[in-house]
């Protein structure tokens, strides 16, 4: 069998994500080929007898296409288990090449022996490169340890330490805390949860149950991870090494633009939700007419992200309605349906609060449709590029966290619940 690949437990992805950056961007010819291997796909898929394929006529057309495409560049050997360099660079990438684990100490004398790592990087066959770290329950090394090792007792979770900052700023949402991040001088967010506060034991607890071979058995989210015993580098999937913690300024620079389009009153564009819902749809005989917005607002208050804006397609009584909601709804709904994307709040904290947002005022346009968009623009798919993609990347893992963090909270002692957090953004015991 030889040796094989392991995964981060928290967002599925690989340790060596630099490595699979091609050295020069894919060629045209090298793409079309891709595109007319998917179409050939479709036509199977809606035909499978092959009954009306004109497979010859297929042949020539690719064939033609290709004619006045480049062929100069790699070999497509050397472009097929690669991430296009022109979508992301390595520099993007580097952040997956670290790793931490969380382990347990068997030999140690008391009953909290779980211990964290220092960050290092993936070996073979399960072993991990890193030192043990500073717990006085870790080791004297990993000698002894491998990841996921499913014939040992104590086998080693691995992760990146910043899917790890996720994860505690997940636990640390659904405890009920505001998430804050701040912008540092080296691009990335500063996320003030202290990872002293976490109960190592009880997440090795957690990862244990859900134990895999080479991964939790939760799920990663879209698109579907290419697990095998080696990780695949497919074209379109580049999201899985785009940093989840960089604040890019060009997404920054897209989402105050979005905003001006949106309030602009000589603008006759709507954002592109396309997917998502058409607010422009027209009902003849809306249900909700009749219900006044405050019970309105109660209802929708439940609802998650998606079912939310089905339903303002569905009601334009909704819709309207929303149109004419305060600046603060809007904000609060940003902060509890979208907590991880930090541009947006960075962005709302800097907009003045105007008492609402009336539709007269902002003819077919509101902060319905800036939410709509910027749902839409984050949700993680294949083919997703541009400044967007490491957000929703991070999107992807906060949601693949948010599946552990039930099990978590229903295994932390009570006492280490009752946590309130201050104004620096820290976490301080409310027990005397």
């Amino acid at each position: 069998m030889g040796s094989w690949d392991y995964y981060c437990a928290l967002c599925g992805s690989t340790f060596q994500g630099e490595r699979f950056v091609s050295r020069k961007p894919r060629t045209a010819r090298y793409l079309w080929r891709k595109q007319r291997e998917a179409d050939f796909d479709a036509l199977v898929a809606a035909d499978p007898l092959n009954g009306r394929i004109d497979f010859r006529r297929f042949n020539e057309e690719t064939a033609a296409g290709e004619d006045n495409l480049d062929n100069e560049s790699l070999s497509s050997q050397d472009e097929d288990d690669t991430y296009d360099c022109s979508i992301i660079s390595k520099e993007d990438a580097t952040w997956s090449n670290n790793l931490q684990c969380l382990g347990v100490n068997s030999d140690y004398p008391f009953r909290s022996n779980a211990f964290l790592s220092d960050i290092g990087c993936d070996d073979e066959f399960g072993a991990v490169s890193a030192e043990p770290g500073s717990d006085s329950s870790a080791p004297d090394d990993l000698d002894d340890y491998k990841a996921y090792d499913q014939n040992e007792n104590y086998p080693l979770f691995p992760f990146h330490p910043k899917c790890f900052q996720l994860l505690q700023q997940t636990v640390a949402f659904q405890r009920g805390f505001q998430i804050k991040a701040k912008s540092l001088l080296d691009g990335d967010w500063e996320l003030n949860v202290p990872g002293g506060d976490f109960d190592k034991d009880v997440l090795y607890r957690v990862f244990r149950n859900l134990q895999s071979d080479a991964q939790l058995d939760i799920s990663y989210g879209e698109p579907e991870l290419p697990h095998d015993q080696y990780w695949l580098a497919n074209p379109g999937e580049e999201l899985f090494i785009a940093d989840p913690g960089k604040r890019n300024p060009h997404a920054m620079n897209a989402i105050d633009d979005m905003w001006r389009e949106i309030h602009s009153p000589k603008s006759g564009l709507e954002p592109d939700i396309t997917g998502i819902c058409n607010l422009n749809l027209k009902l003849m005989d809306d249900p909700f007419a009749h219900f006044p917005l405050e019970l309105l607002l109660i209802i929708i208050s439940a609802l998650q992200p998606r079912s939310l804006l089905n339903l303002m397609q569905a009601s334009p009584h909704i819709r309207r309605g929303l149109s004419r909601t305060s600046f603060s709804y809007w904000k609060r709904r940003f902060e509890t349906d979208l907590p991880w994307f930090y541009e947006v709040h960075s962005f709302l904290q800097g907009i003045p609060s105007p008492a609402s947002f009336d539709a007269r005022e902002l003819p077919g346009k509101s902060l319905s449709h800036f939410f709509a968009w910027a749902y839409h623009t984050t949700t993680p798919r294949w083919g997703l590029h541009g400044p967007f993609m490491g957000i929703a990347n991070r999107r992807r893992i906060w949601e693949a966290c948010n599946q552990l963090v039930g099990p978590y909270l229903a295994l932390v002692k009570p006492e280490d619940r009752n946590t309130e957090v201050e104004e620096d953004g820290q976490f301080h015991s409310d027990k005397s």
